[in-house]
């Protein structure tokens, strides 16, 4: 002890880890003050101590607990960003930067999230916002951003509030989820139903479309008015069952090989 308390001084937070015979190996948080006395008399300290030991371990759990949520956040596959209250960008990663088409986070940092997304979705993700704040969490929302170079990004996004220790909301923290292609996607798969539909109503025999099991996918109208039954009674209906089983007919099944589902059917064609 005298080797950290010179003469006349005192020493603060001094911290001393030891293996103690009782009660085991713990970190202890020393501060103390030489107390003025005559020259004639034994020279005292008062030393106070504090045992930090659950306070270190939690330190050294959080550390670790942050160093895992960087490598998810550097290493994840999609943009991921922090905000402020008021929805400026705080912090984000490599993802996000690509995802925007910026170099540096300098190029984002202080920018308000409006100002990536189309005029007509700023509005919602300002109420998104509140939601989150008042501790909803946000999943899957739909919406549009908008690239540097003009491209525009669909996606979904995923938001949730940060809090200080004390539990007061700091800001947010959004996983965003770029599903472009699959809207893409979608868009040439509905346009080509709606080709094949218009194909469909443009025939002037009774035609329906059959999925893999014999499931009707969808008619004509001239097929409805025909045989006097419904989309909503048709449509995901086996063909013998639709029209009150007005198709049931024994020798249907051999027109189609013989088999209870298409599958051997198409093979056949």
């Amino acid at each position: 002890m005298e080797d950290i308390l010179p003469k006349n001084t005192s020493f603060d937070n001094y911290e001393v880890e030891h293996d103690f015979p009782h009660i085991g190996k713990r970190i202890m948080l020393l501060n103390a003050r030489r107390i003025p006395r005559p020259p004639a008399k034994p020279r005292i300290m008062l030393l106070a101590i504090e045992d930090i030991t659950e306070r270190k371990q939690a330190e050294e759990e959080i550390k670790t607990s942050e160093h895992k949520l960087q490598s998810v956040f550097a290493s994840s596959p999609d943009p991921i960003f922090s905000t402020d209250l008021n929805g400026n960008i705080t912090d984000c990663n490599q993802t996000t930067l690509d995802f925007i088409g910026v170099q540096s986070k300098e190029e984002l940092v202080s920018q308000s999230t409006l100002s990536m997304l189309i005029e007509n979705h700023r509005s919602k993700i300002v109420e998104h916002m509140k939601k989150c704040a008042e501790g909803d969490i946000i999943k899957d929302a739909e919406y549009t951003f908008i690239a540097r170079n003009g491209r525009k990004i669909d996606s979904l996004v995923s938001a949730s509030v940060l809090k200080d220790v004390s539990g007061k909301p700091t800001g947010f923290m959004a996983v965003v989820k770029d599903i472009t292609k699959r809207k893409q996607d979608e868009q040439i798969t509905n346009e080509a139903r709606e080709y094949a539909e218009s194909i469909l109503e443009t025939v002037r025999e009774p035609l329906i479309v059959l999925d893999a099991d014999l499931k009707v996918v969808s008619a004509n109208r001239t097929f409805y008015q025909t045989f006097k039954t419904k989309p909503e009674e048709t449509e995901g209906q086996l063909v013998y069952d639709i029209g009150n089983q007005q198709w049931n007919i024994p020798k249907l099944p051999r027109a189609f090989g013989g088999y209870s589902t298409q599958e051997h059917f198409f093979r056949q064609l």
